[in-house]
């Protein structure tokens, strides 16, 4: 599964301008580095959330492994690569099925992560809120405007 996953990523961001090399980073993907609990709301439900962020492939690359827990439950792996000015592009596979392709900025304390398939588009922000904790909204488009569906609060574990 994770060689499809990293050949999937390959392949989404063939068209990727300019590699940045091996430890390169933002400020926010050094903060997300490591592993999150998170308590929060999905669709208006309360729901648990973990997620754990890290290096991979000689540095290149930032993997997220992502999990909702409880009444709705999902997991998903994501890849992301910084290139100039900031841009990050990656993709997103979950067990509904579903690739994602990410188009991503950073800053210092966010990450504002557009993404998208031929069936669905969204937008999810990763702000850092404190030494050891981050907050996470989603939103879909629907097409005229941003709907939050969901949010929550991380604690570095």
């Amino acid at each position: 599964m994770k060689h499809l996953i990293l050949a999937t990523a390959l392949a989404l961001m063939a068209g990727a301008e300019i590699d940045v090399a091996p430890g390169t980073s933002s400020a926010i993907f050094e903060h997300l580095e490591g592993t999150w609990e998170g308590e929060g709301e999905l669709m208006g439900r309360p729901a648990s959330f973990a997620m754990k962020w890290e290096r991979e492939l000689g540095g290149r690359f930032m993997g997220l492994s992502y999990e909702i827990r409880g009444e709705t439950q999902m997991e998903a792996r994501a890849h992301y690569r910084v290139a100039e000015q900031d841009t990050v592009h990656g993709v997103w596979v979950d067990s509904r099925g579903e690739i994602l392709e990410l188009r991503a900025t950073v800053s210092d304390s966010a990450l504002t992560t557009i993404w998208q398939s031929p069936t669905e588009r969204g937008r999810t922000i990763y702000r850092q809120t404190g030494v050891a904790s981050v907050e996470v909204q989603d939103f879909f488009y629907t097409g005229t405007d941003w709907q939050l569906f969901g949010a929550a609060t991380y604690a570095r574990k």
